[in-house]
C-alpha cells in the first residue's frame, strides 16, 4: 500500500518530468523557429525553391529532376536578418566573389528613384556605399570579367535612358561605357556568355513600344553593338544561357500586341530561331533556371493580369521542345 508520504513523493516527481518535457519541447520549437542558420545540401538532380505557405509555415520545396516530382521540407525556415538602410523595389542584385550580396538603385517609393548601392555580409549586415552614376530601377545588374566587375544597364528614369555602366569591384568605382546601348529600354533581360560578352535583349522604351532590339555589350572595349533582333518584342520575359555556353533560351513574356505568349526562341550563332514546340501556357513574371542535367525549368508566372500560376514545364535543349512538369504548392506570379 503507497502510504500519503510516497504519493505525495510520485506527484512530485510527476510534476518535475512533466515540466521538463514542457521545457524541452518549448525549448526546440524556439530553436527550430528563430535558429541562426540554414544548410542545404547541394544534389546534383535537385533544385530548392523556397517558399512561405499560406498558414504562415516557412519551408522549402525540393524539385527532383529525375522523378519529376516536388516534395516538402519542413526543417529549412526562413530567417528575419539586418534591414536594407532604404526600402526598394525593382532594384537589381547580384552575389558577389566574396559572399558579399550587392544590392543598387531601385525605388523607394512612388516617387524617389535610387542611385546609391548597398554590400552585404553576414559579418557586417548592410552597409551603403558609393552611388551609381545615374538613377536606375527596372533594369539589369550583371557580373562578368571572372565576377569582379558589374554592368548595370537601362533604366526608366526620369526618362528611358540607352546609357549603362560599369562598377569595378576592386577598384569601387562607376564608369560610365564607352558606347551606349542601341536604344534606350528597361523591363529587359542582361545574359552573360561564357566567351564574357552580355546580351541585352527586349523590353520597353520611353514611349512604351516593345523591343526586338538585342545589343551585345563587349568588355574589352567597354562598348555595345547591336545585334540581330528577336523574331518578337518582349518583356517580362526570361532568357537562360544554356549548358554550351552560347546559346540563349528566351521564353514567354508580353508581345507587340501587349498579350502573354507560350512562345520561345533561340539565340544560335548571332541568330534568333523559334523552339520546335511552344511552352504548355502563355507566361510573363515566371521564372526560369538551368537545371545540372541541361534541361531548364519554367515556373510560376500569370497572364500579365490578375492571375498567377502553379504550373511548371521543362524545356529539353536536345529535342527543343516543352513538357508540363509537377506543379508548385502555390500560384506565383506578378
Amino acid at each position: 500500500m503507497v502510504n500519503e508520504k510516497n504519493k505525495t513523493r510520485i506527484t512530485q516527481y510527476a510534476f518535475l518530468f512533466i515540466t521538463l518535457a514542457i521545457c524541452t519541447a518549448i525549448a526546440i520549437f524556439l530553436l527550430v523557429k528563430y535558429k541562426k542558420s540554414v544548410k542545404i545540401t547541394k544534389a546534383t538532380s535537385v533544385t530548392y525553391i523556397y517558399e512561405v505557405d499560406h498558414a504562415g509555415d516557412n519551408s522549402t520545396i525540393s524539385y527532383d529532376t529525375s522523378t519529376l516530382s516536388t516534395t516538402s521540407d519542413t526543417s529549412a525556415h526562413w530567417i528575419q536578418d539586418a534591414s536594407l538602410s532604404k526600402g526598394r523595389s525593382s532594384f537589381g542584385a547580384v552575389l558577389l566573389p566574396n559572399e558579399h550580396i550587392m544590392i543598387a538603385g531601385g525605388r523607394c517609393n512612388s516617387s524617389t528613384i535610387l542611385r546609391g548601392f548597398e554590400l552585404y555580409s553576414a559579418s557586417t549586415g548592410w552597409n551603403f556605399t558609393s552611388n551609381m552614376k545615374e538613377f536606375r530601377y527596372q533594369y539589369t545588374l550583371t557580373t562578368f570579367a571572372n565576377n569582379t566587375k558589374v554592368l548595370a544597364a537601362g533604366t526608366e528614369y526620369p526618362t528611358t535612358q540607352q546609357t549603362a555602366e560599369v562598377y569595378d569591384i576592386k577598384n569601387k568605382t562607376w564608369t560610365l561605357t564607352s558606347t551606349n546601348m542601341s536604344t534606350g529600354r528597361y523591363l529587359h533581360t542582361a545574359t552573360l556568355l561564357q566567351n564574357g560578352y552580355i546580351l541585352i535583349i527586349g523590353g520597353k522604351n520611353s514611349s512604351g513600344t516593345i523591343l526586338s532590339d538585342v545589343d551585345i555589350f563587349m568588355p574589352s572595349s567597354n562598348s555595345f553593338s547591336k545585334v540581330n533582333s528577336l523574331n518578337m518584342g518582349r518583356y517580362l520575359f526570361t532568357s537562360t544561357l544554356l549548358n554550351n555556353g552560347s546559346t540563349v533560351l528566351v521564353t514567354g513574356g508580353g508581345n507587340t500586341d501587349n498579350q502573354m505568349t507560350s512562345t520561345a526562341e533561340l539565340y544560335v550563332s548571332g541568330s534568333w530561331i523559334p523552339t520546335n514546340t511552344q511552352m504548355t501556357q502563355p507566361r510573363a513574371y515566371h521564372s526560369a533556371v538551368l537545371l545540372p542535367n541541361g534541361n531548364v525549368l519554367i515556373a510560376g508566372g500569370g497572364d500579365g493580369g490578375t492571375v498567377s500560376y502553379s504550373t511548371a514545364e521543362i524545356y529539353n535543349p536536345t529535342t527543343r521542345t516543352f513538357k508540363s512538369t509537377a506543379s508548385m504548392k502555390y500560384r506565383r506570379g506578378s
